[in-house]
């Protein structure tokens, strides 16, 4: 996408037409999968980022010693990576529809 293209796209000027053509200019299997392994890269990154993993949220869960505030925290946490994880998953049913 041009500047000038990029700038009729955020001003919401940009026409079907005008957005088909632009579409079909730049999207490709290369360009599909290089955006797929980006994005699954920045979910694992998260994923990574955490101190825990889900096997110690698990356990952290099953104890009934924690207090109300950190069990909210760390069930958070837990529903965090399953975001992460879902859609890392997503992403490869997604691949796999584009290359079949």
């Amino acid at each position: 996408m041009t500047p000038n293209e990029y700038a009729k796209f955020h001003s919401a000027n940009m026409t079907y037409n005008d957005l088909r053509r632009v579409a079909n200019s730049v999207i490709s299997l290369e360009n599909e999968m290089r955006t797929i392994r980006k994005l699954k890269g920045d979910l694992y990154t998260a994923l990574n980022a955490y101190s825990t993993k889900l096997e110690e949220d698990e356990k952290l869960l099953a104890s009934t010693t924690l207090a109300d505030d950190v069990r909210l925290a760390v069930a958070l946490r837990r529903a965090e990576k399953f975001v992460w994880l879902y859609t890392i998953r997503k992403l490869d049913r997604l691949w796999l529809k584009f290359v079949r």
